[in-house]
């Protein structure tokens, strides 16, 4: 199908539930874990990473409420809630 977004917009102050390749070196990864910054989502597109996979508030196990791994950037101040 066509990209209704491009990934910058999709995963821009999320965290990566997954290891996610840089490229064709499969030795060279961003880990599962890393908050994903403006920076690290420009290194992304440049290598044409077009997919990764990342946490949720939908999909977190947390029994109340959201944790802080799956709810992000806190988009007031700009870093990890």
């Amino acid at each position: 199908g066509d990209v209704v977004e491009p990934l910058r917009e999709r995963v821009l102050g999320r965290v990566l539930a997954e290891d996610a390749p840089l490229g064709n070196d499969e030795n060279e990864v961003v880990e599962a874990g890393t908050l994903l910054d403006e920076a690290l989502v420009e290194v992304l597109e440049y290598n044409g990473v077009d997919r990764v996979v990342v946490r949720s508030a939908i999909t977190c196990d947390t029994r109340h409420g959201v944790c802080a791994q799956c709810y992000g950037r806190d988009l007031a101040r700009g870093h990890r809630a």
